[in-house]
């Protein structure tokens, strides 16, 4: 036998399966520096390894070729030499010319020892690198290569520092490499391999040792370069390093944490067998796990899920009670049990119920109360929840939530509220996964555990002022949820079995639609809630407001008292909004002062009108009159609509002599500025038409404010405003002080449709305007707006205009003359 089977470093190589690394034999210097020149040698292929010049190594021979190629060159008195070639796939069994690498090494065999089971054993000596120049089969048989012998990488004299350095700093490397390595490499490799004086030796022979790719050690032998083998091999030591340092950092953190539970498992089991002796809690532990197992047998969920869970309840049961895997899964199991699976509100749709209960706690909304009823309506007929998701959409304080909650008492079911505002957080919705530290369900979860029953009426309050961030996107989490495809196998990622939200009645509220992602915003009905009008404002302060303020404040009947007027007073002087919690704010304050006034003695009961209304709530905060006192050159009252409600701005334009630019100031946005530099380019196209001349217009710069600066604003439909301040600044005549407007200009002059007309007439109604200009195509809404808006309110006139000469008409003190440009003066015409 040719090596010792006992040694640490033989290992038993084959043409199947080799090893990356050689033995530790017959490294002689001797054997490099074979010259060029050609050979013909039988061919030997081999899988997972590859031998460099200079190396002996045993070699285990199995495949009939192989064992074919290697006794006929063995048998040979002539020449005792074979080709060694790797093949790129060592899955291939039988290997042709293109599934072998181009670059191969001539080995001379020393000694070779057949097996039982036909294969052999072979000592090789490898003398040089060659080049297969031409590949034939002997017999039917094995292939035979006609080889070019390659030389020897070389470098030049000027590289010989670079090559001693490099020298160096491979065998510090591959001494650190040994270490790591947990002395795997024996010492006897590492001087042997120390002694070499060659440099390109010590980077073969250390290359041979190093658990790196096949394709890394064909590119190595193939290099002329000595230079580049050194810079590769070292290289590829500092890696493995690397690698060796990471492995051994996981091996020591893990032997750590090991040894670690043990102790703790030692302890509590000495724990237990004390507190047995003793006589405490011996059946505690045993008690509440048989308890936890025989709720969970009860849940009615579906049978995987109750695998699952009882999955997690068997390994609770093998764990110790003091392990902090433990506590998190007894949290886990107690949310299981919490929630109510299969428990459902038995509640019945009643129309006429519902529809008492809506018109007691909401006065108006008279749409919004009968598209609620048409929906409970197709949930009585078809006994499910499934549908659009309605979207109560409007400005703050319209009474959106606590139409909500109306809707869940007509129904019986319980009332829950996910405020949406500021969540950034996808795990928000979805919960967290449970190898988080504090981990949880979602909102959706805890809502449920909340409610108690599987089918409550869910409010997304705000779901407009989503936000995302690197943590993910909440409202794509929501789509799921609001699926009613979907939702009926929604998954928790802490829960992490599904749970049926198909009998949830979601509904949701928003302040601004446009807020809204577009795949969230597609699966919404959307309902728009207007803001009330005076009339409405002054009911719901008799009807709900002053008595529901006085029962939070302690105040008996008939202690607090406030006239018609004097509300009417605070809701156009006091407040300025759509809703009315500012109203309530403004009412709460006169109960605060009437109750303090009692407390102290100075009266038994205090009424609150007109004339006392200063003396309780202080000066007038808003005037009552919003319009200007008279009319004026280039301001323009304009209809605007916030996510806020409708609101009244003005329009202020001067010119100054210039070049004719354009400025614009009052924080607007994108399309306001694009629109106010249309309306511009649209006039100075069209100046003679509007009674002044080009030149006059071109010799002006004009300067576009909207007051309130603070107050960002956009959207198109000031155009018409603009327009409007513009011609009165260059034509000088006022603007009546009393007409208001709104609406898109085009390039042609044209007037276009607008948005949110229901809430700027409101604002109007607020004012002492008595005219309103709309567009043409806005005409269908006015009888939804007579309906609604101004049933109650003053009369306001309502006038629709096509054009831009139809608004100049209505809205000047006097009419424009347009100039004949045929009569003007040649230096005066553009």
């Amino acid at each position: 036998m040719f090596f010792d089977q006992n040694d640490d470093n033989s290992r038993k190589y084959n043409d199947v399966e080799n090893p990356d690394q050689s033995g530790d034999l017959c490294i002689e210097e001797d054997s490099m520096g074979v010259s060029g020149g050609e050979l013909m040698l039988p061919i030997i292929t081999l899988r997972n390894t590859i031998f460099f010049p200079g190396d002996c190594v045993p070699l285990l021979v199995g495949r009939a070729k192989s064992v074919d190629a290697l006794q006929f060159s063995y048998n040979s008195s002539r020449n005792k030499k074979v080709f060694l070639v790797a093949q790129p796939d060592e899955s291939v069994e039988e290997p042709d010319e293109e599934s072998m690498y181009r670059v191969g090494v001539v080995a001379y065999i020393l000694q070779v020892i057949k097996l039982p089971d036909s294969s052999i054993k072979t000592l090789l000596k490898i003398e040089s690198r060659a080049f297969p120049e031409k590949v034939s089969v002997e017999d039917n048989s094995f292939f035979v290569a006609k080889l070019k012998l390659l030389p020897d990488p070389t470098y030049s004299a000027e590289d010989e520092e670079n090559i001693y350095v490099l020298h160096t700093m491979i065998l510090k490397s591959f001494e650190a490499f040994v270490v790591l390595d947990d002395n795997k490499i024996s010492q006897d490799t590492l001087v042997s391999i120390n002694d070499l004086k060659d440099p390109l030796r010590v980077a073969y022979a250390i290359i041979m040792h190093l658990s790196i790719k096949q394709d890394e050690k064909q590119k190595i032998l193939s290099e002329d370069s000595v230079i580049s083998v050194m810079e590769t091999v070292y290289m590829l030591l500092q890696k493995s390093i690397k690698l060796l340092t990471i492995e051994k950092s996981i091996k020591d953190r893990i032997r750590s944490q090991m040894e670690t539970t043990q102790k703790t498992y030692y302890l509590n089991e000495q724990m237990k067998a004390i507190m047995k002796e003793l006589g405490e809690g011996e059946h505690v532990d045993a008690n509440d796990l048989s308890i936890l197992e025989k709720k969970v047998n009860a849940l009615k969920i579906d049978q995987e899920s109750k695998e699952k869970v009882l999955s997690e309840l068997s390994k609770l049961k093998i764990m110790s009670p003091m392990s902090a895997e433990a506590s998190v899964l007894r949290g886990y199991l107690d949310w299981i049990l919490d929630i109510p699976f299969e428990k459902y509100s038995k509640s019945e749709v009643n129309i006429e119920k519902a529809e008492e209960i809506l018109n007691k706690n909401h006065y108006g909304l008279e749409k919004v109360k009968e598209r609620i009823i048409e929906y409970l309506a197709v949930m009585k007929r078809t006994s499910k929840t499934q549908g659009s998701i309605i979207c109560l959409v409007g400005p703050p304080g319209v009474g959106k939530t606590s139409l909500v909650s109306s809707v869940a008492s007509a129904l019986d079911r319980p009332f829950v509220r996910m405020a949406l505002g500021g969540v950034r957080d996808e795990s928000e919705i979805r919960g967290h996964r449970r190898t988080y530290i504090g981990a949880l369900p979602g909102r959706i979860v805890q809502n449920l555990k909340k409610a108690k029953k599987m089918n409550p009426v869910f409010l997304l309050d705000e779901i407009d002022k989503i936000r995302s961030d690197y943590r993910g996107d909440p409202a794509f989490a929501l789509l799921e949820v609001l699926d009613p495809d979907h939702n009926h196998h929604f998954v928790d990622n802490y829960i992490e079995i599904s749970i049926d939200l198909s009998s949830v009645m979601f509904i949701a509220t928003a302040n601004d639609v446009s807020e809204i992602p577009r795949p969230l915003f597609d699966r919404l009905e959307i309902i728009y809630l207007p803001g009330y009008t005076e009339y409405e404002k002054l009911k719901i302060a008799r009807n709900h407001l002053i008595k529901s303020v006085g029962e939070e404040h302690g105040i008996a009947k008939g202690e607090l008292s406030i006239s018609d007027f004097a509300v009417k007073k605070i809701i156009n002087e006091y407040t300025k909004e759509s809703g009315v919690r500012g109203l309530r704010r403004e009412i709460a304050n006169l109960a605060r002062k009437a109750l303090t006034s009692i407390i102290r003695g100075k009266a038994e009961k205090l009424h609150v009108g007109t004339s006392n209304l200063s003396k309780y709530a202080g000066v007038s905060k808003f005037s009552s009159d919003d319009i200007v006192s008279e009319d004026l050159v280039g301001v323009v009252a304009g209809l605007a609509y916030t996510a806020y409600g409708g609101k009244i701005l003005y329009v202020e334009v001067v010119k100054t002599p210039g070049k004719g630019t354009l400025k614009y100031t009052g924080t607007l946005g994108d399309v306001m500025k694009e629109s106010i530099q249309m309306v511009h380019s649209y006039i100075g196209a069209n100046c003679m038409r509007f009674g002044f001349t080009t030149q006059y217009f071109k010799k002006h710069d004009v300067h576009v404010h909207v007051p309130e600066g603070a107050t960002p604003k956009d959207g198109p439909s000031a155009g018409v405003t603009v327009f409007t301040a513009i011609i009165s600044l260059f034509t000088d005549i006022p603007v009546k002080r009393s007409v208001a407007m709104t609406g898109e200009v085009s390039l042609r002059g044209q007037v276009m449709e607008i948005g949110g007309l229901k809430e700027k007439m409101l604002a109007a109604s607020r004012t002492n305007i008595d005219t309103v200009l709309i567009p043409k195509s806005n005409e269908k809404d006015i009888q939804e707006v007579e309906k609604y808006v101004l049933k109650h309110s003053r009369d306001i006139k309502i006038i629709t205009v096509g054009t831009v000469e139809d608004v100049m008409e209505i809205a000047l003190v006097k009419k424009v003359i347009s100039l004949d440009e045929d009569v003007l003066p040649d230096d005066t015409k553009s």
